[in-house]
């Protein structure tokens, strides 16, 4: 008797173990989009990404008029190119964030590719896992 409700304890645990220990799906909600996957910062702004749910975001620090830009390229046929079904993320309201949701195909190599209005200043992230 002992034994069994002991296996049944031990399978019970595993249960709740399991299902705490897998990802969710993803997130569709950008104010809880799980952990920092990858980032860039510069003096005049900064772009994060955050696989689960991937989410990049974009944070302008400063209210100049030249907007801060950004979107996730990923890794194919010996180049970078934008990642499939993105959307750029134009930051309209000065030193405040904004958000994009992205596609991108899981365990590929990606980066962030962020400048600003008029093309100036391109920087890019280190390359990361989607």
């Amino acid at each position: 008797m002992i034994r069994r409700i002991t296996t049944l304890f031990v399978a019970a645990t595993a249960a709740v173990l399991a299902a705490v220990a897998v990802p969710g799906t993803a997130s569709a909600d950008p104010s809880n989009p799980g952990p920092l996957t990858g980032y860039v910062c510069t003096s005049w702004g900064c772009a994060y990404f955050y696989e689960q749910g991937e989410w990049l975001r974009v944070n302008d620090k400063v209210d100049d008029g030249y907007f801060a830009y950004a979107e996730l390229e990923v890794y194919q046929n010996g180049g970078w190119a934008d990642a499939p079904d993105y959307v750029n993320c134009l930051n309209e309201h000065p030193a405040s964030d904004s958000w994009c949701d992205y596609d991108a195909t899981d365990g590929s190599s990606v980066r962030i590719h962020m400048w600003r209005e008029g093309g100036l200043n391109h920087t890019y992230s280190s390359t990361f896992t989607a």
